[in-house]
């Protein structure tokens, strides 16, 4: 039916599940180190928790050291994605 070699979807296979494991072993080392005092203050969801306590007037610690890391992510990311599409041709 589909004129695709059996290599190639062999390979196709691979990289699906490898980017699906990668992923979710992103997911599950994040909400780990999350609960960490140290570290956790400085990833994306310290950000939601500083919104609460602005809203609700509570005292706390600020959340820009979370702005800041999740700037330099968003940055990296896009800078990485620059760098992929600048290698292909289109």
């Amino acid at each position: 039916v589909f004129d695709i070699p059996i290599y190639d979807l062999i390979m196709l296979i691979q990289v699906l599940f490898s980017i699906k494991y990668c992923s979710l072993a992103l997911i599950i080392f994040l909400s780990a180190i999350s609960n960490l005092p140290w570290i956790g203050r400085y990833l994306p969801g310290q950000l939601i928790n500083w919104g609460n306590r602005l809203v609700l007037k509570a005292p706390g610690s600020s959340g820009w050291p979370a702005v800041i890391s999740v700037a330099l992510i968003t940055g990296l990311s896009i800078y990485l994605t620059w760098a992929s599409l600048k290698k292909k041709e289109l």
